[in-house]
């Protein structure tokens, strides 16, 4: 197993306020923690860059595969601060294997925080935090992460204790329907089970070139699963030959474009120069950049499959920036009146016009049905340093997206 401190985070479940009572007791509570190993993959967006009295819920990891990655994030309240209002709290690790003896896998005098106290009444999550894999070495069976904190301020410990179960890898059942599969898609960043995956590719991903060249979003969504959990193809590899030819050609593109070779000595094998051929081809496939600015519908959906697969803030914030795109309003209707005549560069501003309609709608209907969007763009909106006409206009989205979420509120009640 390997230990890798990391600066890294997750986000949302609501057993926190039921285990840990409410947040508003933690100022009159003794010092206590608790231990939550996680798949959640977000730079502690979804706990630090929501509105204040936002309710986080944490993803809970009970099982992983030998050689899938976890993150082990702990939660502290009942703190005290020094004169100065300073926190430090650090904490000791120790894993214990199924038969309950301790692994060589431990940390001492680990940093959870040092510094400022903000919200005294608060839950505080450890800032730097153990990612841990089990390697294929390992026995399977439930280990045992035990966590001792310490209050340094009023030399108070606390021991908390978690299973989690390394159970053997095997291939996930296909999924019932296109529509199964695509609501897991799309409910993937509160609940991620990087091994359904599989099934995603096999039920969603085509492999001819028009599907390909019309889906980068959908590519994009598999690439950054399989990137960031290698035990995948790894273990696809171990019965790759089993699959179907159309089976392996949608892995043999998925493993293309992450850049992942564990598939490489199966596909140039004797008797795959198809295969051989294929994966070639699919490795030409561009996607658009999406880290300067944003002029097209296609960077606009890349950017909502980022989201959908870490859960992260920045996505959200890169097509919030499109809303200044809204300089182009009025293009079209001009070129339809016949006021202006169509050049290319009024071709190009009528096309910046519908990729700022685009963004316009797709976070009014996101931030109705995502929580943790209208979270961040209300985070977004509060905090942040915005144009103003961008701030305007955000403010604008969230109020028709509030009175959406609450007409449907109201439905729903009428109709029960």
């Amino acid at each position: 197993m390997k230990n890798i401190p990391n600066p890294y985070f997750l986000f949302p479940i609501c057993f926190l306020l039921s285990l840990f009572v409410s947040l508003s007791a933690s100022q009159a509570s003794e010092f206590d923690a608790m231990v939550v190993p996680s798949l959640m993959d977000s730079d502690m967006d979804g706990w630090y860059k929501i509105p204040q009295n936002s309710d986080p819920n944490i993803h809970r990891a009970y099982s992983v595969y030998p050689g899938q990655m976890f993150n082990l994030l702990i939660f502290f309240r009942g703190y005290s601060a020094d004169k100065e209002n300073n926190l430090h709290i650090r904490y000791d690790v120790q894993v214990y294997d199924p038969e309950g003896n301790p692994t060589v896998d431990k940390g001492a005098n680990i940093l959870a925080y040092q510094g400022p106290m903000g919200n005294s009444g608060a839950l505080m999550l450890n800032q730097q935090y153990l990612k841990i894999v089990f390697t294929e070495k390992y026995q399977l069976g439930t280990y045992i992460i035990k966590v001792t904190a310490y209050d340094k301020n009023s030399d108070k410990t606390f021991t908390s204790e978690t299973p989690i179960d390394l159970v053997p890898f095997a291939f996930p059942e296909k999924f019932e329907s296109q529509e199964r599969a695509g609501a897991w898609l799309m409910g993937y960043y509160l609940n991620p089970t990087p091994v359904k995956a599989i099934s995603g590719v096999k039920s969603i991903v085509q492999h001819n070139t028009k599907w390909l060249g019309e889906n980068l979003n959908i590519l994009t969504f598999f690439r950054r699963i399989f990137i960031n959990n290698p035990f995948l193809f790894k273990n696809i590899a171990k019965d790759f030959n089993s699959l179907s030819k159309e089976e392996q050609k949608k892995f043999v593109v998925i493993s293309a474009i992450s850049g992942d070779s564990t598939l490489v000595p199966l596909i140039t094998a004797n008797g795959q120069q198809e295969l051989e051929k294929f994966y070639n081809s699919a490795k030409e496939i561009i996607f658009p950049d999406v880290t300067g600015e944003i002029y097209s519908g296609v960077q606009l959906d890349i950017l909502w499959s980022e989201f959908l697969t870490t859960g992260k803030y920045e996505p959200i914030r890169k097509i919030v920036s499109a809303l200044s795109l809204s300089k182009y309003k009025g293009t079209l209707e001009k070129i339809k009146s016949g006021q202006i005549e169509l050049t290319k560069d009024i071709e190009r501003e009528a096309y910046l016009e519908a990729t700022y309609g685009s963004a316009v709608w797709s976070l009014i209907s996101n931030c109705k049905q995502m929580p943790l969007v209208f979270k961040y763009c209300v985070f977004m909106y509060e905090n942040e340093s915005l144009d103003e006409d961008i701030k305007s206009q955000l403010g604008s989205i969230l109020s028709l997206a509030q009175r959406k979420i609450e007409e449907k509120r109201k439905n729903g009640k009428t109709n029960s």
